[in-house]
């Protein structure tokens, strides 16, 4: 395990990546969102992707489908 101070040091490099990495899963599950519209765990993916990404209307737009499937309230 890493010691606080040393994630504290590294957390901006390691933001960084983690970003970059779920750019490139965005595309992924939004062809798996269209192979399975109605598949929760897609959409729970997506709507978490989105949100650490900060792209609000997409993740306006997932929650909506979600709610319009009871997934959430």
């Amino acid at each position: 395990l890493m010691a606080p101070d040393e994630y504290n040091q590294k957390k901006e490099a390691y933001e960084l990546e983690i970003r970059k990495y779920l750019e490139l899963a965005i595309p992924l599950m939004v062809k798996a969102r269209e192979l399975a519209p109605e598949d929760a765990n897609v959409l729970y993916a997506l709507e978490s992707f989105y949100a650490r990404l900060g792209k609000k209307e997409a993740l306006k737009e997932v929650q909506d489908r979600m709610r319009e499937l009871g997934i959430i309230e």
